[in-house]
């Protein structure tokens, strides 16, 4: 073969046995450039094949057919790598964040300790302050009220001594004027009660005239009227009482009675028959309807065995009332019912009964206004009687209650005096009378004369009655002048000479030691600035009771108790105040200034005294709070005092080294050292973060070459020589993944630069912040997602986020001109996904609008006879393309081409029993055919 120039060479690694193929343009790929093209080739060149079939209605599978895992492998397998990197680094950011809570904590409740004292010590100086200022004011205040009670009691002392010596001569004085004033005020007294009585009559009758609007004259006649109108009402109200009595009045009214006495006798008579004989009717149909009783007409219509006529139960009706037996009266009687109805004789009927002949004897009868014996039911008959009687029996009791009713009635104006003219008043009062009494004319004949009597001498009586009046009022007013100035001044001599309450002497006011006296005099001498006064007063000027006022008033200011206890007040004061001042210049440096007139009448701090107790007390607890925290095995360490610094010190002494700390900086010395630790892990985030950003961008650059890549063949698909038959164009269309957005992964990055960024603006939210405090790597990845606008119904993981297919979908479909979508035959689904193939191998290791390269091209298709027209549109697309196609099947496909085919057909050897074929028998043009 060598001869020939025919070389057979063996490869042990098919790379160079690819690049051979590629590089003599036997392959259009180079297949040996990289295992990802050999993997998408060969997966491709089996998808042309029916046994191995793509699944075009799932997105994954066109992802995976078209790109497959490896990227997104080969990125999952570097984030491993970098989370294997961090493994020493979490041990240190662990610990940090241990450190950072440990402190945080401490340094929290530290922080509102000094908050707590911060506000102790406003509120101490508050209270400190308002105490030193009230003291002052109340020292003050001692001193002058101290000045003004001696000042008053001087004072009281000359008023009290001269108002006892005109009280005392007032006193006699009156004494002296009223004997003899006894006899003149009795007789005075005498002479008005005299004439009383008769001025008495004289308004009562002048009233009446005014309100009867009359003279003198007239008036006899409105007494006469009043007179008999009296007389009038006392029958009406005494009839209506007797009427109330007995129940009668209602009834008395709901009735019409005459007007005359007589009249009304004759219609209580005439009453009293009617329902006389409706009581006789009614017991005499009780009787008929009494159905027990064998001498009831109905009782023995009930035992007849027939029903009866209308004119036959009528008669029995109105004949019950007959006895059955002979009376002794010798009345009529009815002794055989049987005979009766047997004799009956009726004629000349009328429309409402009918007329019995009895012996020539004519009777009305009328007929029963309800038939009952018009049956035979002796049940229904029974029944109807039941409630009959029930009926006659409430009638009857109703009838007899009426005549009860009559008969008192008719009593009682039997039983008046005059029954003749009660009865017509009451009936019919006289209109000609007044309406209403007059309460002043009810008088006695006697008093009505004596009113007329006064009218005619009124003026006399009137003057009389006037000047005794006055004469009489004028001798009590002066007496009682007299009684009350005399009552007055005792009242006032005896407050004078109480000794309990006035003296102007100490030791004649209470009982003491002698040291209380002695001590009010050495008070009297440190404070008498001035000579003594004298003062004089007009008593005559002033009421009794104004000066009793004043007593009193006076008497309180020469208590010389009260000017020693205010002394000793304000020592006490002025003591407290220097006590105040002491404790403040613990507290401060310098007093405040106490002169000015804006802390005057300053009220006792009790709010902030006690403001400043729960300052403190919420202090102490906190202070408390935090040993037994933090510091429970060194508590004996800090006792009582509660020194802040102290406590600083021992709570954080690794914070606190070697500095320079103070009650001031303390706080922020804390802070310093947290922000230390804090730096340290954010370094470790920053790097963290930056990683991720490095996966990102790869994932980010993956998708877009992914997408870029399914863009190229849906532009492959959309050439015009692209349809299938039917008119049908395939389509690979391109969205976005609703679950896992790209922008999530952009957002990210821009955060990452912005705050990495020398310029950076980080006024926003702060993703370092955010991130750091996720522990792992992916726990910073999937707090990332989310931070930056991942869905938060997704339940994200690692392998999807890193995935590039996870950014996107892909549809494949069959869509004709106008836009309608069809599933395809079998015939023209394959011919769509070998379209797919070609146009991903059109793609594979070529740049865009780049030529592809000359080799070989082939679409392995399996049993292509059962494509139909479809096959031809596949040999059209591999001679437009350069593919030959190689197919294994049954029969046939179609008719031979010379030239454009070769076929070999396979048979099996029958000498043999192992299914083994004869050699293949070769058509490469049409004179291999052999028809016959």
């Amino acid at each position: 073969m060598e001869n020939e120039g025919l070389i057979c060479e063996s490869w042990q690694r098919l790379k160079s046995y690819h690049e051979i193929l590629y590089n003599n343009n036997l392959l259009p790929l180079n297949l040996a450039e990289n295992d990802k093209t050999l993997k998408d080739f060969a997966q491709i060149i089996q998808s042309f094949s029916r046994g191995k079939t793509l699944e075009t209605n799932k997105s994954s599978s066109l992802k995976n057919f078209l790109f497959g895992d490896s990227e997104a492998k080969r990125i999952h397998k570097k984030f491993k790598e970098a989370v294997k990197d961090f493994e020493s680094e979490m041990g240190e950011y662990g610990r940090n964040r241990q450190e950072i809570d440990r402190v945080t904590r401490k340094q929290k409740d530290y922080a509102e300790l000094k908050q707590k004292k911060d506000k102790r010590d406003e509120t101490q100086r508050t209270w400190l302050k308002q105490d030193l200022l009230y003291k002052y004011q109340n020292r003050n205040t001692l001193l002058e009220k101290l000045k003004e009670s001696i000042s008053d009691y001087r004072q009281a002392s000359q008023y009290l001594m001269q108002v006892e010596n005109w009280a005392t001569t007032e006193n006699d004085k009156i004494s002296e004027a009223s004997q003899g004033t006894a006899d003149q005020t009795d007789r005075a007294k005498m002479a008005y009660d005299d004439l009383v009585p008769e001025h008495n009559s004289l308004k009562k009758a002048q009233n009446l005239l005014v309100k009867l609007n009359c003279n003198a004259q007239s008036l006899q006649k409105h007494y006469e009227q009043n007179r008999a109108l009296r007389h009038q009402n006392h029958i009406i109200k005494a009839i209506q009482n007797n009427l109330t009595a007995i129940g009668l009045q209602t009834y008395f009214k709901e009735n019409q009675w005459p007007e005359t006495y007589k009249e009304f006798v004759i219609a209580i008579q005439a009453k009293l028959e009617k329902l006389t004989a409706e009581l006789k009717l009614k017991n005499t149909l009780k009787g008929y309807a009494n159905l027990t009783n064998p001498e009831s007409l109905g009782y023995w219509a009930l035992h007849q065995e027939r029903a009866l006529s209308r004119e036959e139960e009528s008669a029995l009706v109105h004949f019950q009332k007959l006895p059955r037996v002979k009376p002794v009266d010798r009345g009529q009687f009815l002794p055989s019912p049987e005979e009766f109805i047997q004799a009956l004789s009726i004629i000349d009927p009328e429309e409402d009964g009918f007329w019995l002949n009895l012996n020539g004897i004519r009777e009305f009868v009328s007929y029963t206004p309800q038939r009952i014996f018009d049956t035979t039911d002796k049940e229904k008959i029974k029944a109807y009687f039941n409630a009959f009687s029930d009926k006659l029996d409430s009638e009857i009791d109703l009838l007899q209650e009426e005549t009860e009713q009559l008969k008192s009635l008719q009593r009682l104006f039997e039983e008046r005096e005059n029954p003749k003219k009660e009865y017509e008043t009451y009936r019919q009062p006289d209109k000609e009378l007044p309406e209403r009494e007059i309460d002043g004319l009810n008088l006695s004949q006697e008093e009505f004369e004596k009113s007329l009597h006064c009218l005619k001498d009124e003026k006399r009586i009137t003057e009389d009655y006037e000047q005794a009046h006055k004469d009489y009022q004028q001798a009590l007013m002066d007496n009682e002048w007299r009684e009350k100035k005399q009552k007055s001044l005792k009242a006032i001599l005896e407050l004078l000479t109480n000794p309990a309450k006035t003296s102007t002497q100490p030791n004649e006011r209470w009982k003491d030691n002698g040291d209380t006296t002695a001590q009010f005099n050495e008070i009297l001498e440190e404070y008498t600035l001035e000579p003594e006064t004298i003062e004089h007063y007009d008593f005559d000027s002033e009421e009794t009771e104004t000066i009793s006022s004043k007593i009193a008033s006076h008497q309180q200011k020469v208590d010389a108790r009260q000017i020693v206890d205010l002394s000793n007040h304000f020592k006490e004061a002025d003591k407290g105040l220097e006590d105040s001042k002491t404790t403040w210049l613990k507290f401060s440096d310098q007093l405040p200034n106490l002169e000015e007139g804006e802390y005057h009448y300053v009220q006792e701090p009790i709010k902030e005294r006690l403001v400043f107790n729960t300052a403190e007390t919420d202090y102490q607890a906190h202070y408390k709070h935090i040993i037994s925290t933090y510091l429970i095995g060194d508590q004996y360490k800090f006792g009582t005092n509660f020194d802040f610094m102290e406590l600083g010190e021992n709570l954080l002494p690794e914070a606190l080294r070697d500095q320079a700390v103070t009650e001031q900086n303390i706080i922020d010395r804390i802070q310093h050292y947290l922000n230390e630790i804090n730096e340290k892990n954010r370094q470790i985030t920053s790097r963290k973060i930056q990683k991720i950003k490095s996966i990102l961008d790869e994932v980010d650059a993956a998708v877009g070459e992914q997408l870029n890549v399914a863009r190229r063949i849906d532009n492959f698909f959309t050439a015009d020589e692209k349809q299938i038959t039917g008119g049908y164009q395939v389509r690979l269309n391109r969205a976005h993944s609703s679950n896992y957005l790209k922008e999530w992964i952009n957002t990210f990055k821009n955060d990452v630069d912005n705050q990495t960024s020398l310029f950076s603006d980080n006024s926003g939210k702060d993703l370092f912040n955010e991130l750091a405090l996720e522990r792992s790597l992916e726990e910073v990845m999937v707090k990332a997602f989310y931070t930056c606008g991942g869905s938060k119904t997704v339940k994200a993981d690692i392998p999807r986020l890193l995935d590039p297919a996870s950014y996107y979908d892909l549809t494949f479909s069959m869509k004709s001109a106008t836009g309608r979508t069809n599933i395809g035959s079998t015939g023209q689904t394959y011919a769509a996904i070998s379209l797919l193939c070609i146009a991903r191998l059109s793609v594979i290791g070529r740049k865009e609008k780049e030529r592809q390269k000359t080799g070989l091209r082939f679409m392995p298709i399996d049993e292509a006879e059962g494509l139909g027209s479809n096959f031809d549109l596949l040999y059209d697309i591999a001679e437009e393309y350069d593919y030959q196609i190689i197919s294994m099947s049954v029969g046939s496909v179609g008719r031979f081409r010379d030239g454009a085919q070769y076929v070999y057909i396979l048979h099996k050897n029958t000498d043999q029993d192992d299914p083994v074929n004869f050699p293949p028998m070769a058509i490469w043009s049409q004179a291999d055919i052999n028809y016959e």
